[in-house]
């Protein structure tokens, strides 16, 4: 079992990052940071990115669907709160609430992120790469591009000019 510089197995804190991502963002994003910060495991900086981005893409999405149902229904709200429509009022408020489709979106959106953290929590413990397809290529790009910012060289301290070479 690989043992990260703190002593704590990959496997676990690439889990335990997937869980978070679905728990709460927040203590996702504070795992994110720190494992980008202190490991040298390719794999572990790989999942715990993808548990990151794929928690936030569902935040994302939860944020706007309930923007949508909560607009829905206090437009509802207003729109049974005019007088003409006071007449017809029986519970008609609880039937257009049941039309709320984002609503059940969300519900559905829930359950479907659970099912896919829980999966990849179990891919994590068995030590393996996560593959989402949309999000592993967005954390391809993020580590490509952390990549060649480690790899320029400095002037001051290339290997290819010493203090006998410099021009006079």
């Amino acid at each position: 079992m690989k043992c990260d510089k703190l002593g704590i197995s990959v496997a676990f804190l690439s889990a335990l990052a997937f869980f978070f991502g679905w728990y709460s963002l927040t203590i996702a994003a504070i795992i994110t940071v720190g494992v980008i910060c202190v490991s040298k495991n390719e794999t572990l900086r790989r999942n715990v990115l993808n548990a990151f981005i794929l928690s936030l893409i569902f935040t994302i999405i939860s944020l706007v669907l309930g923007k949508i149902s909560s607009g829905y229904m206090n437009f509802i709200g207003k729109l049974l709160s005019w007088d003409f429509v006071k007449f017809f009022n029986y519970d008609v408020y609880n039937v257009f609430a049941k039309f709320d489709l984002s609503r059940y979106i969300l519900s559905v959106l829930g359950f479907v992120e659970f099912v896919l953290m829980v999966i990849f929590v179990i891919i994590s413990f068995r030590g393996k790469a996560v593959k989402v397809p949309g999000v592993n290529a967005l954390v391809n790009k993020v580590m490509s591009a952390k990549e060649e910012t480690v790899k320029e060289e400095n002037p001051v301290t290339s290997e290819k000019e010493t203090l006998t070479e410099i021009p006079r």
